[in-house]
């Protein structure tokens, strides 16, 4: 019984000493840095500033809705075409003569006009109309093309995929416009002509001015209707008849309007033109004074300048790209010789004024003036003309 009790009291003394320290807190080691590691090198992140809020991004506008591709039957039968380029753009690309012509559309279908048209469709219902994309194109066919010259337009037929309609789709094209970007004017004919001769022989220089496929066209100059000239401008519009080449000149196939420009003012005389005196123009004055028995030198200005014509001008010499201009009829002066390199010297109405005429010894000096040419007056043309041996 003792021996029990004392087992006892063993055991939870154990239980005594085992359990004491439960209730007290740990104590943690603290940790001690190395001071032979190195830190790693983090920059420290930067204050977030206080930066504005963004406005809300807006609505997107109302755009109106794009119109619906109609059925196939409207893509056929309701489409409209319009060119959508310049016209000089597919007057000059496209090649019609043979549907003008002939009404003959070979090789030209919807690939052929699409750079230069634009299509589009709608349904009866519907308030905007749907534009032709390139594969609506791709699934598109001309059909019964041709050139309606009363109403000048092409015209045609639409089918789409399988579906085909004999509504006729129009676009304006005018023959003769198409025909006038088939002939060119040569940029360097006017420039070294004076205006007023050139209109005159227009048809002289037909080969000179026009540049053209003569393989298939014959153009012929028409001097008696459209011609016009313009002094002030430089200017000299005409009409052409066009033919086609190597057939029956009888049937007109187109009439055009050219206007060449850049002719050579008349002021360039001054530069062009050379005057001086003949032995008519000596012999005149010799004789006139003559009669005059005017001794010495001595101002004649009033004895030679009395009439408006000047009938002695006609005696004076002009030259010009090392031809001479002769006199025809009250004040015309035309050229020499009469080719195609002098046709444009032809200058009619010409009227000079005198400023003076004076006597030096046997000699007279004239001091002169063109002040108009074809009926155009003209400043700056002044010269002096020395007549020698006027007296003996």
């Amino acid at each position: 019984m003792k021996m029990m009790k004392y087992v006892l009291s063993l055991t939870c003394g154990l239980c005594l000493v085992a359990c004491g320290g439960k209730d007290e807190p740990k104590t943690q080691t603290p940790l001690v840095e190395n001071p032979q590691i190195a830190k790693p090198n983090v920059e420290p992140k930067p204050k977030a500033k206080d930066e504005p809020t963004p406005p809300a991004t807006p609505p997107p506008a109302n755009e109106p809705p794009k119109a619906t591709r109609p059925a196939d039957h409207y893509m056929a039968s309701r489409a409209v075409a319009e060119w959508s380029v310049e016209p000089a753009v597919y007057l000059q690309a496209l090649d019609l003569d043979a549907l003008l012509l002939d009404n003959q559309p070979a090789g030209i279908d919807i690939k052929t006009l699409a750079p230069y048209i634009k299509l589009s469709a709608t349904t009866p219902e519907a308030t905007e109309r749907y534009s032709f994309t390139p594969e609506d194109i791709e699934q598109t066919r001309l059909r019964d093309l041709r050139y309606n010259s009363a109403n000048r337009s092409l015209e045609f037929s639409l089918s789409y995929r399988s579906a085909t309609s004999s509504e006729r789709v129009r676009l304006p094209l005018n023959s003769n416009d198409y025909f006038a970007h088939k002939i060119r004017l040569r940029d360097d004919f006017a420039g070294e002509r004076y205006l007023y001769g050139t209109a005159k022989w227009l048809a002289l220089y037909a080969g000179d001015i026009l540049d053209y496929d003569r393989n298939r066209y014959a153009a012929v100059i028409d001097t008696e209707v459209g011609l016009s000239k313009n002094e002030s401008s430089g200017e000299l519009t005409f009409a052409l008849k066009l033919y086609r080449a190597n057939t029956d000149a009888s049937y007109e196939i187109a009439r055009v309007y050219k206007t060449l420009t850049g002719f050579r003012p008349l002021t360039a005389l001054k530069q062009d033109l050379k005057l001086s005196s003949s032995h008519d123009l000596q012999q005149y004055f010799k004789q006139r004074l003559a009669k005059a028995n005017v001794q010495g030198d001595a101002d004649v200005t009033q004895r030679f300048s009395s009439s408006t014509e000047l009938p002695w001008s006609k005696h004076l010499m002009l030259t010009i790209r090392g031809t001479q201009l002769v006199h025809q009829d009250r004040g015309t002066f035309v050229a020499e010789e009469h080719t195609p390199q002098y046709a444009d010297l032809d200058f009619e109405h010409m009227r000079f004024t005198l400023h003076s005429a004076r006597l030096q010894g046997r000699d007279l000096i004239l001091e002169l003036s063109i002040s108009s040419i074809n009926d155009y007056a003209v400043e700056g043309l002044r010269y002096t003309v020395s007549v020698s041996a006027v007296r003996d």
